[in-house]
């Protein structure tokens, strides 16, 4: 289930907007919702979807994935510095 809610103000600010893990960034990366989100955050390994993601973060958050799953799936899982629980991917 997805929550949305928007606060309209009379500001310059630009919104963000963040896509979190397959289902959301699915939607935003070419999707029917038609969103394109400038951070995208995927829990435990990305999912094929983000190839498509064009925003400016990609964030992994899966630290706490097993090595016998990451063997059993072949998961590419990056090296994380020190106690973080997030790593960021790509440039």
């Amino acid at each position: 289930t997805h929550t949305h809610t928007h606060t309209h103000t009379h500001t310059n600010v630009p919104a963000r907007l963040l896509s979190q893990s397959a289902v959301a960034g699915d939607a935003a990366m070419g999707g029917a919702s038609g969103l394109r989100p400038d951070v995208l955050v995927s829990l435990t390994a990305p999912k094929p979807c983000s190839a498509r993601f064009a925003g400016a973060h990609h964030f992994l958050g899966g630290r706490f994935v097993p090595p016998g799953i990451v063997e059993r799936y072949g998961l590419e899982v990056p090296e994380y510095e020190g106690a973080a629980q997030i790593v960021r991917l790509g440039p």
